[in-house]
Formats: structure tokens, sequence, C-alpha cells
């Protein structure tokens, strides 16, 4: 990505966590051969983890002002499933990408689902803090279909340790999860192992750049794969980023369902949902994140999208996990 390109404190966030999470714990371990695939858009081809052998390999650009004007319409039509758009860099009104409002108009109107990024420059916490809510307002009462991704990768940051990335990033993405939109993180793989603690990697919705190379080597869970710098897609002057997406287009993980009654559409939820144990009453967040992070919650919940191969219903998914958070893994109901 070209330069200025591109802990949950409520338990919304957590549920949204939750979410994302399930886009890679779908496909059922020991899954057949890893697919390759032949990109029109670089011609080469690409061999994608074995455990998204369940779900679409969905293909995507992501765009800014560097590609200044481009056909949304000529885009859609050559086979792009979804755009993520630059929304803005660093922490001043003036950073918006000029070319976002635009973007975002023609590309939802070509009919594409979107996604968006915020290029960094912070050199402190306040700083990310003024980014994050920069970036809530450039985006303000639009909605989105996939995440919105904190595009961490300035060497002047990088050089701070792994303790100040991992706090750029859990400041940044709780700031989103408040505001009811899903956060994610885009870095290069290596970076990414480098800088970001496990648990936070293992937090937000990942989108993971590896260039050069036939398959994605990160061995995590993650959403998104830019694969290429070089794609040539008709609407678009010169080469652009290209991504692959693992999921569904029916069930994109900025759309998904929180509650029965409630859709999330990328607008916060009001009032925002909590989580409640058997006697009615809201768990505490620190009690959720226990429970979700729990190694012996999350086999539970693998277990649950195992036993039905991996299509279970999004709904039925959310009940599960409001059973496994009433649950102390023991059988034994908590309030």
């Amino acid at each position: 990505m070209q330069k200025a390109k591109k802990r949950v404190f409520s338990v919304t966030a957590v549920l949204l966590a939750v979410l994302v999470a399930l886009t890679a714990l779908l496909p059922t371990a020991g899954a057949a051969q890893a697919a390759t695939m032949r990109s029109k858009y670089t011609g080469k081809s690409y061999t994608h983890n074995a455990r998204f052998n369940k779900l679409e390999v969905l293909n995507g650009v992501d765009i800014s002002a560097w590609q200044e004007k481009v056909n949304w319409k000529k885009i859609k039509n050559d086979g792009i499933d979804f755009a993520i758009l630059r929304a803005g860099y660093g922490k001043n009104a003036s950073q918006e990408d000029a070319y976002f409002a635009t973007n975002f108009k023609n590309a939802t109107a070509a009919g594409l689902p979107v996604g968006i990024y915020w290029y960094s420059y912070a050199k402190s916490v306040a700083d990310v803090e003024k980014e994050a809510r920069l970036c809530l307002q450039v985006l303000g009462s639009r909605t989105l279909d996939l995440p919105v991704f904190y595009d961490l990768e300035e060497s002047s940051q990088l050089n701070k340790g792994k303790a100040f990335c991992t706090q750029l990033v859990e400041h940044f993405c709780s700031i989103i999860a408040a505001a009811g939109h899903t956060p994610g993180l885009y870095m290069s793989r290596s970076p990414l192992l480098d800088y970001i603690e496990q648990e936070t990697r293992g937090r937000y919705a990942l989108w993971v750049a590896e260039y050069g190379s036939k398959t994605c080597k990160y061995d995590g869970d993650y959403l998104m794969w830019q694969y290429a710098d070089n794609g040539k897609v008709a609407g678009v002057n010169g080469h652009t980023d290209m991504d692959f997406l693992y999921g569904n287009k029916n069930s994109l993980p900025g759309s998904a369902t929180l509650l029965k009654s409630k859709t999330y559409t990328g607008k916060a939820i009001t009032p925002a949902p909590t989580v409640t144990g058997e006697d009615g009453q809201p768990l505490k967040v620190s009690k959720a994140l226990r429970l979700l992070l729990g190694e012996e919650q999350r086999e539970k919940l693998y277990d649950y999208l195992r036993n039905d191969k991996g299509k279970v219903p999004i709904d039925a998914v959310m009940e599960a996990f409001y059973d496994i958070l009433s649950n102390d893994g023991t059988g034994a109901k908590n309030s």
C-alpha cells in the first residue's frame, strides 16, 4: 500500500469481534486441500489457506486519491466484489481523502459492498484518538458493509515497539467499536507479527498485506489478504492494490445480525445490545471478555460450528454464543 494510503470496552464490541472471528471459524479443521486460483487482475495464481475452503473467495480493490477518478461501474463489471476506500489519514480535518465522498457514492451506487481504512501517523495515544474521532466524523452517517480498518505502517511508529503499536491499535479500534462499527487492522505480515500482541491480533478483523507470494503465510485468523499492488482493473488508471476476502456475499462482517431483532448496518445500534446471564442480569464486561477469550469456551464455539459442518445460521450461532457467555465452561450457570 502506498504511503499515506492506506481493549474492547463494551459488550457490543465483544459481539462484533466474535462475528468477525466466525468468518474464519466456519470451515472445519482438516478440510480438503487448499484451493489454487488464478487472478485475472495480475495474471498469477494464488493458493488459499485450507481453512477458507468452505467460504467464497471475493475479489476486491482498495482505492484512494492516488488513483484519482475511477469508473466504479467498469470496476464492478470487471468482476470486483467489494471495495475498501481510504477515508483519510492523520489527525487534521484537512486530511480527509479528497476523493472519499465521490468514491463512496459511486461505489455504493454501482452495488459494491464498501469498507474504509484510515492511514495513521499517530505519535501518541492522544494522536490516535484524534485520528479515530476524525475518521468517524468523515464517515458521518454513511453505512458500511465491511470494517473500518486502522492502517499502521509508519516506521516511526514501529520503532517505538510492540507495546506502543498495540496500544495504538487497541485505542483506535475501541473508539470505532464504541461507535457501532466493526473495527479492523491493516498491516503487512511481518510487522503484524513483530509489533502487535497476539491477543490484539485475534480480537479484530485482520487485513494482511503480503506481496510477491503465492500464499499468505500468516498462520492466524484473518479476513482479507492484500496480495498485490500491481493489479490491472477496468475503470482504474494504472495499477491498483488487489485483495481477497474470505466470506460470503450475503453475510459480510459489517452487516451481520447481532440480535434477532437488530440487524447491524454499520450505524450505532440504539439501545446497544447487552449480554445477560441466566438470571437476566447483564454480564460484566470483564467476565464476558474472560469467557470470550478462554480456550475452553472457544473450543465449545468451534464445536457448535463443526457439528453443522460450518453451515450454521448466524442467529443460531449467536444464541450459542450467548449460552457460552452465560456458562463457566463446566455446566454451572453464572450471573
